[in-house]
């Protein structure tokens, strides 16, 4: 049972699937409509409408974030050079990019235990996962809208 707003609930009929990702991004105004403003919920669904409510929104967050990604895995890079070479580095600098470590080893980990379960190897896996990535960032620049272009059936 799923609570949408103070004293208002729902149970599906059947447990959400695959088929029903796509209609979280249809339904964001809906949903919104249902939270209190300035609740936690309302400023999520506010943001999710800002990152990929339209191609152009996705495309802009997916830049946003692949920047995001080269800028710490240079200073991954950087930090692992003063480590390996014995210079002074800040405790707050290894914090973050021992996060950053971490959250990129839990990732690859993830993909290789999917690529086993499914049966396929893990570069095989990798490259299926890049395509697929390559792929949704060529529909939204073609303007396909965010619903058709982030979900894809395995």
């Amino acid at each position: 049972m799923f609570s949408l707003a103070p004293g208002l609930s729902w149970r599906p009929s059947q447990p959400p699937s695959s088929e029903d990702e796509p209609r979280g991004l249809t339904e964001l105004e809906w949903l919104r409509s249902w939270q209190q403003p300035g609740t936690d919920a309302a400023l999520e669904l506010d943001s999710l409408k800002r990152r990929v409510g339209t191609s152009k929104d996705a495309i802009r967050t997916f830049e946003a974030l692949r920047l995001e990604f080269g800028q710490l895995l240079d200073r991954a890079k950087r930090t692992r050079n003063v480590v390996a070479h014995g210079g002074p580095i800040a405790p707050g600098t290894l914090r973050s990019v021992g996060s950053f470590f971490e959250q990129i080893a839990s990732d690859a980990l993830n993909q290789a235990l999917e690529a086993r379960m499914t049966g396929s190897g893990v570069l095989q896996h990798l490259a299926g996962r890049q395509a697929r990535h390559d792929q949704c960032v060529a529909d939204l620049r073609a303007g396909k809208p965010p619903t058709e272009a982030l979900f894809w059936s395995s």
